[in-house]
C-alpha cells in the first residue's frame, strides 16, 4: 500500500515540529492532490489546508501504518519501536499519534502485552498507553487491571499519569462502575490507581453516586481502601460546591481520625484539611488537634496553607499559623514551608501585624539563623516590600531580647549579598511615637549591628523624618553622623551628605542647614589627615592586634569549613585547590585527538570598605561595637 501524497506533507510538518494547518504544495504535489479526493483538508489558494490538528494527526499516523506495509514488516517489536519513536517526536506537545498509530494494530496484535514486554522505562510506556487509550476501541477492563497491576509489580511501584483514560472514562460511567466493581472483588494497592481514576471520572456525571461509594468505603476501616477512598473524597469536596451528605461526611472524617489504624487516622486528617474551605464544622476538628499539639495535623495543614492563599482568610488562619510556628523548633522541614507561607503574606498589607508576631515566634523557637537557608525565600519576597521590611528590620532590632536582632542582620547581609538597591531606613510607624531614651538606643543598636557604610548613613538619617525632628532628633543624628559613621567613611559620608543638601528644594531651611552644619565638621576631620601627624604611641601593640586577627580568621575559617559541609553543592562536587598557573587543558585518549585547547582563568574580584578605626586599632573597634551591642533601654 503506497502512501498518498496528503499523507506524505501530513509527515512533512510532523517533522517540522510545526503548529500550522497550511502548506504550499509544489507543482508536482498540488498536481497530486487534485487526483485525490479532498477528506479531512482543503485546498484554498494553491494551498493545502487541514480541517483540524485531528485531521493532520489521522494522516501522519496512517503515513507511518502505510510505510510498514510497504516494507511488509508486522512484526510486534518492529511496530512498538515505531511507535515509540513516534511518540518521542511528539514530546514537544499534546499530539497522541503514536497512541493513534498503535490502535490501527489493535486488531492484530495484544498492544497491552507488548507494551509489558517493553524495555523502556515505566514512564515511557504509560504515557504510550494512555495515548492508545484514546483512540482504542473498547476499552477491555480485564486487560487494563492486568497492565496497571504488572506495571505496579514489575516498575517499581510506578503509577503514572492517565489523562486520555480518565477523559474517555468521563464519558462512559458504566466503564467506571465495572472498574469499581473489579476493585471491590479484589483490593490490593497494586491496582488502587485505576480506582483512583474511575471516580474522578465518574464525579463529573454521578457526583452523588461518587460521595455514596467513597462513604462506604471509608466505612469499611480496609487499611488499603479506606486511606484512599479518604484522600478522594477530600479532593472531591474541595473541587465542588455541591453540598451533599456535607453532615454524614463530617461524621465519617471524624470517625476516621480517631481510627488506631495510622494509615486511616492520617488519611482522615489530610481529607479534614482539603475540606476545610468547603464545610465550616471542620474548623474545630482542626483546632481539637491543634490544641493536642498534632505534629500530623500541623504538617499537613501548613503544606495546605502553602499553596492555597484563599486560606489566608479563614477566620483561624492566625490561630493556626501562631500554633505552626510554636511547632517549628528543629524542624527544618516545617520552617521550609513556614517560609513560604510567609513569602505569599508579604504581598498583604492586612496580614503585617500577624507576620511580624509570628517572626517573633520563630525567633524565640530559634528557628531563624545565618545557618536556615529557607529563609532566603522569604527574604527575596519582602524586599520588594519597602514598609514590611522596613518595619520588621526595625522591630527585630530594638527588641530587648539581643538573639531577636538575627533577623535585622539577615536582611542588611541580603541586601549587601545581592546588591540591591532597596534603601534601608527604619520605620516611621515604629519610631514616632519614640522617646530620647529609645532613639539613642536605637541608634547605639544600628551601630553595633550594621557595617556597611549605604544603610549606617540611610539608617542614621532616616530619624530626620519623625514627627518634630528638629527638637527629637536633629542633635542625635548630627553627632552620630559626625562622631561614628565619618570616622569611619568619611568620603562616603561627604559625598551622601552633599547629594542630599543639594536635592532639597528650600536651602535656607533648617535641614539644608544641618547638612551644612555636618558637612563643616567632615571636612575639617578629612583635613586634619594632612595637617595632624600619626603617633605611633597611641597605636596598639602590633603584636597583640596580630595574635587577635590570627584568632578571628581561625574563627571565620571554620565559620567557612561547617557551610560547606552543610553545602549541597560540596557535597556532590569535589573540591579541587589550584596550586598555580592560568589555564588548564586535557589530554583525549579515546578518540586520540590529542590535547585539547587550553581553558584560561579570568580573574574575579569583589571589594566592600572597612571602617577606618577598625584599620587602625581593631582591637578598641570591637571592644566598642561589644558595647553598642549589650546596650540596654535604660542606659544613659
Amino acid at each position: 500500500m503506497k502512501g498518498s501524497i496528503v499523507q506524505n506533507i501530513a509527515h512533512k510538518l510532523f517533522l517540522a515540529r510545526s503548529d500550522t494547518l497550511e502548506y504550499e504544495p509544489d507543482k508536482h504535489e498540488l498536481s497530486l492532490l487534485l487526483k485525490e479526493k479532498s477528506d479531512g483538508y482543503c485546498l484554498k489558494n494553491n494551498k493545502l489546508i487541514f480541517s483540524s490538528y485531528d485531521d493532520r494527526d489521522y494522516y501522519v499516523a496512517y503515513h507511518y501504518f502505510s510505510e510498514m506495509a510497504d516494507k511488509s514488516v508486522n512484526s510486534d517489536s518492529s511496530i512498538l519501536l515505531t511507535a515509540f519513536s513516534i511518540w518521542e517526536q511528539t514530546l514537544r506537545g499534546d499530539s497522541a499519534i503514536a497512541g493513534l498509530f498503535l490502535s490501527l494494530y489493535e486488531d492484530e496484535l495484544d498492544v497491552w502485552q507488548s507494551l509489558l514486554m517493553s524495555e523502556r522505562n515505566p514512564y515511557e510506556i504509560t504515557s504510550l498507553a494512555d495515548q492508545f487509550i484514546k483512540y482504542v476501541k473498547n476499552i477491555d477492563i480485564q486487560k487494563l487491571f492486568n497492565f496497571f497491576f504488572s506495571i505496579y509489580k514489575e516498575k517499581n511501584q510506578y503509577a503514572g499519569h492517565y489523562s486520555s483514560l480518565q477523559e474517555r472514562l468521563s464519558n462512559t460511567p458504566q466503564k467506571c462502575h465495572e472498574i469499581i466493581k473489579k476493585f471491590h472483588s479484589d483490593i490490593q494497592p497494586d491496582t488502587i490507581h485505576l480506582y483512583n481514576i474511575a471516580l474522578f471520572s465518574l464525579k463529573k456525571q454521578e457526583y452523588t453516586k461518587v460521595i455514596d461509594i467513597l462513604i462506604d468505603d471509608i466505612e469499611k476501616s480496609n487499611s488499603v481502601l479506606s486511606p484512599q477512598s479518604l484522600w478522594i473524597l477530600g479532593r472531591v469536596i474541595e473541587k465542588s460546591d455541591n453540598k451533599y451528605k456535607y453532615r454524614k461526611i463530617l461524621e465519617v472524617i471524624k470517625s476516621a481520625i480517631s481510627s488506631p489504624v495510622s494509615l486511616i487516622s492520617n488519611a482522615g486528617m489530610q481529607a479534614a484539611v482539603d475540606t476545610i474551605g468547603k464545610i465550616p464544622e471542620i474548623r474545630f476538628v482542626i483546632s481539637e488537634l491543634f490544641e493536642s499539639n498534632n505534629q500530623k495535623i500541623i504538617e499537613l495543614l501548613s503544606n495546605k496553607l502553602s499553596i492555597t492563599k484563599q486560606l489566608t482568610s479563614h477566620a483561624d488562619f492566625q490561630f493556626w499559623l501562631t500554633c505552626i510556628c510554636k511547632a517549628s523548633m528543629n524542624n527544618d522541614a516545617l520552617n521550609n514551608v513556614i517560609f513560604h507561607i510567609f513569602a505569599s503574606l508579604a504581598k498583604d498589607e492586612s496580614k503585617y501585624g500577624l507576620l511580624a508576631d509570628c517572626i517573633f515566634i520563630m525567633i524565640r523557637n530559634n528557628s531563624i539563623s545565618e545557618e536556615n537557608k529557607s529563609i532566603e525565600v522569604f527574604l527575596h519576597e519582602i524586599v520588594k516590600h519597602q514598609d514590611l521590611l522596613n518595619k520588621l528590620f526595625t522591630l527585630t532590632l530594638i527588641d530587648e531580647n539581643l538573639e531577636a536582632t538575627i533577623f535585622s542582620r539577615l536582611v542588611a547581609t541580603h541586601l549587601f549579598v545581592h546588591e540591591n538597591k532597596h534603601v534601608l531606613e527604619c520605620c516611621l510607624d515604629t519610631i514616632n511615637s519614640f522617646t530620647q531614651k529609645n532613639f539613642i538606643f536605637l541608634v547605639r543598636r544600628i551601630l553595633g549591628f550594621i557595617s556597611n557604610e549605604t544603610q549606617l548613613t540611610s539608617l542614621i538619617l532616616s530619624l530626620l523624618k519623625v514627627k518634630n525632628p528638629e527638637k527629637r532628633t536633629y542633635a542625635l543624628v548630627k553627632s552620630v553622623i559626625i562622631h561614628e559613621i565619618a570616622m569611619d567613611y568619611p568620603g562616603y559620608v561627604q559625598d551622601e551628605i552633599k547629594r542630599r543638601k543639594d536635592n532639597i528644594k528650600n536651602q535656607r531651611g533648617n535641614m539644608a542647614k544641618l547638612y551644612g552644619e555636618m558637612l563643616a565638621e567632615i571636612d575639617k576631620y578629612i583635613s586634619s589627615f594632612a595637617i595632624l601627624p600619626r603617633i605611633k604611641e597611641l597605636e596598639p601593640p602590633s603584636l597583640l592586634v596580630n595574635n587577635f586577627q590570627k584568632e578571628r580568621t581561625k574563627v571565620e575559617a571554620r565559620k567557612n569549613d561547617l557551610h560547606e559541609e552543610s553545602s549541597i553543592i560540596f557535597n556532590i562536587a569535589s573540591k579541587i585547590i589550584l596550586k598555580a598557573g592560568i589555564g588548564s587543558f586535557y589530554y583525549n585518549n579515546f578518540n586520540k585527538k590529542g590535547y585539547s585547547e587550553p581553558s584560561y582563568l579570568h580573574e574575579f574580584s569583589s571589594s566592600y570598605s572597612l571602617p577606618r578605626r577598625y584599620v587602625m586599632d581593631n582591637i578598641g573597634y570591637e571592644i566598642n561595637m561589644v558595647q553598642f551591642r549589650c546596650a540596654k533601654k535604660d542606659m544613659e
